[in-house]
């Protein structure tokens, strides 16, 4: 084999630095929205009033309907449909990716929510709430973040990285510009639509995680002078970091419990969204019943 001249033998090189050019022009993360695994309890499609959605947004290597499974018996009590995307994430440790995929993901949870009357033939409440774990705990309160207008609750399990709610962190006498994932100063730019941080004021979270997920290699380390370098840290740094912006949240640390969605999880986010919906308030629609 003839020697590589010097000009190929750089490009090699870079070619073995960066990686191949595919990996980099991979289409952000989707989801199926007519395969999304749809719960509608009995008897609540001859109701009246419109229905409350609650997306159910699993982590990596799980699936939408295997997730919702605990919220179940709760839907059946209050009427919700649950909505249970399965998602194919990429690198959640990559910011870059994190930031673009959250962009996609959000947008089309907002356009699922917005087909959700005619797929059901029901009206639907404009302001859906959601339960995520882990990766998908991360989804769930961008989301929020993104779509304040179509948010009412987030249950946010043991994320593993955060969006700080604000574009500017202060400290030290210095101020820092947070770009998504990290913060939200170029979230209208990279979504294209305008963000009303105001709204977030309504909108109540519950931040939980397991008092033994502790382990500062799981998660990356983009994200440790914002939040801390564990889980724990982390859920308990942005819980303060919602309350100073004025948001309603609160933090449970379910004690011994690693990484993993536990029964007693799943009962507390359950019993966090009843007390959101509980009384039910009437709201504006997400639109009409399809024609018959």
């Amino acid at each position: 084999m003839r020697p590589l001249t010097p000009l190929l033998a750089l490009i090699a090189l870079l070619v073995g630095l960066i990686g191949p050019a595919s990996a980099y022009a991979e289409a952000p993360a989707s989801f199926d929205a007519n395969s999304a695994y749809v719960y509608v309890p009995p008897g609540v499609l001859q109701r009246a009033e419109p229905l409350q959605v609650v997306f159910a947004l699993h982590g990596v290597g799980d699936e939408g309907k295997r997730f919702c499974q605990g919220l179940l018996s709760a839907a059946d009590r209050n009427g919700w449909v649950v909505v249970a995307p399965t998602f194919k994430y990429r690198n959640w440790m990559d910011p870059a990716i994190v930031g673009e995929d959250d962009v996609a993901l959000t947008g089309e949870l907002d356009a699922m929510l917005d087909s959700m009357p005619n797929r059901l033939g029901h009206p639907v409440a404009r302001r859906a709430m959601l339960v995520g774990f882990s990766r998908g705990a991360q989804l769930a309160h961008r989301f929020a973040l993104v779509y304040p207008d179509r948010t009412r609750a987030v249950a946010a399990v043991s994320a593993g990285s955060y969006t700080y709610p604000g574009k500017v962190l202060a400290g030290g006498g210095t101020e820092q510009v947070l770009d998504f994932p990290f913060g939200t100063a170029d979230l209208e730019a990279r979504t294209g639509h305008p963000i009303d941080s105001t709204l977030l004021a309504g909108i109540p979270f519950w931040i939980a995680v397991g008092g033994a997920d502790r382990e500062p290699q799981d998660v990356p380390r983009q994200w440790d002078a914002i939040f801390g370098v564990t889980r724990v840290d982390r859920a308990a740094a942005f819980e303060q970091s919602l309350e100073a912006a004025g948001v309603p949240a609160s933090l449970t640390v379910f004690p011994g419990v690693g990484h993993g969605m536990a029964p007693e999880m799943e009962k507390g986010a359950a019993s966090f969204l009843e007390e959101v919906t509980q009384p039910l308030v009437p709201e504006a629609t997400a639109g009409h019943p399809a024609a018959v």
